[in-house]
């Protein structure tokens, strides 16, 4: 008896270097316009994940980063702050 090795799915939809998927949908940040000062909201449920992903990201790259939960335009997310 020998058994078949299922073929594994295509690479498209997985996650790049920079990308955030806290609740398994992918966000793409444009990281290189977050200058010092700026701040970016994303929604989402799973608040500790995103927030433990954004800082794995921000931290390689030496950033600074403040963050708030909060509830913008009727959605639950968390808004991040680079700072200087």
């Amino acid at each position: 008896m020998t058994l078949k090795i299922p073929k594994r799915k295509p690479r498209k939809n997985w996650l790049r270097v920079g990308d955030i998927a806290s609740d398994g949908v992918r966000f793409y940040v444009d990281w290189d316009a977050l200058l010092p000062g700026a701040s970016i909201f994303i929604p989402c449920i799973d608040v500790v994940e995103l927030v433990n992903q954004v800082h794995a990201y921000t931290d390689l790259k030496g950033w600074k980063m403040e963050y708030r939960t909060r509830i913008e335009d009727g959605k639950w997310g968390v808004r991040f702050w680079r700072m200087v």
